[in-house]
C-alpha cells in the first residue's frame, strides 16, 4: 500500500525548484510517468530514487519519508541524517554510484520489457523505467560488469519454480556466448524469450524448468533467426 504523502512532498520539492513533471524527470534520470506515479501515490518513492534526489537535488530522504529530520532542500554538502551517504572511490576499479555507510552502491537500470517465460512474447519497448542498486561487491563476486547489465520483468511460469511470473531478473548482455543448459534471454523471430538453450547439431534446443512446457528444438533457418542478448545472472522475486 501506497502513502500519498509521500508523493505530495515530491511534488511540493518539484514545484519549488519551478520544474515540469518532465524536467524534473530528465534530472533525476527518471520517466515522466515514473514521477507521476509518486506524486499521485499510485507508488512509493525507491531507494534508488531517494538516493538520486539527494545527490541532484540535496533532498534529505529522511524528509521525504517522515517530514522531519532534516532540511527540505539543501546544498548537497548539508549537515544531516544522510551525511554517510558519499561519492564513490573513484580509484577502485568497477567502482559504483554512491557510498552508503562505507559500502559501495552501483545502479542497475530497468527496462520497460517484459521477457516471457512461457509461449513467447513481444518486447514493447527498451525504456529504462527505474534504477535498483546492488553492492558493488556482491556484483564482483557474481563477475558481471554493471554497465552491461539490466533488469527485466518476467511473464509467464515455464521457469517456475525457479524463476517465477512477476520476478525481475538480470540480465548480462556481457555473456552471449552460450554454456549449455544455462539460462538466457534471447529472441526468435519478434518474441522475447527466457529459458535454457543448448546448441545441438544443426540448431538449439530450448527447454523450460516447468515440467508442463515441452523441449523446443529450433532447428536450420529457424535457428538463424534466433538471437542471444545475455545469461541471466540473478532473479528478484516478488511476494
Amino acid at each position: 500500500m501506497t502513502n500519498t504523502i509521500y508523493g505530495q512532498r515530491v511534488a511540493d520539492l518539484r514545484k519549488r525548484l519551478g520544474l515540469s513533471q518532465r524536467a524534473f524527470a530528465d534530472k533525476v534520470s527518471r520517466s515522466q510517468g515514473f514521477i507521476s506515479n509518486i506524486e499521485a501515490g499510485r507508488q512509493d518513492p525507491s531507494f534508488d530514487f531517494l538516493v538520486k534526489l539527494w545527490t541532484t537535488c540535496g533532498v534529505d530522504p529522511g524528509w521525504v519519508i517522515t517530514g522531519q529530520d532534516g532540511q527540505e532542500v539543501a546544498h548537497p554538502g548539508f549537515v544531516g541524517r544522510t551525511t554517510d551517504i558519499t561519492p564513490p572511490d573513484i580509484t577502485l576499479p568497477a567502482h559504483g554510484d554512491v557510498s552508503i555507510g562505507g559500502v559501495e552502491f552501483t545502479r542497475i537500470r530497468v527496462f520497460d520489457v517484459r521477457v516471457s517465460a512461457g509461449r513467447g512474447q513481444l518486447v514493447p519497448s527498451d525504456d529504462v523505467i527505474d534504477e535498483i542498486s546492488f553492492t558493488r561487491s556482491w556484483l564482483l563476486r557474481l563477475g558481471v560488469n554493471a554497465d552491461l547489465c539490466g533488469l527485466v520483468e518476467v511473464r509467464g511460469d515455464s521457469m517456475a519454480p525457479h524463476i517465477r511470473n512477476g520476478a525481475l531478473v538480470l540480465v548480462h548482455f556481457a555473456e552471449m556466448e552460450v554454456i549449455n543448459g544455462l539460462i538466457y534471454a534471447f529472441t526468435l523471430g519478434d518474441e522475447l524469450f527466457l529459458k535454457r538453450l543448448t546448441r545441438i547439431e544443426g540448431g538449439w534446443l530450448i527447454t523450460a524448468d516447468n515440467p508442463a512446457y515441452p523441449p523446443l528444438q529450433v532447428m536450420g533457418a529457424d535457428a538463424n533467426m534466433l538471437q542471444v542478448h545475455g545469461r541471466i545472472r540473478a532473479a528478484i522475486d516478488k511476494f
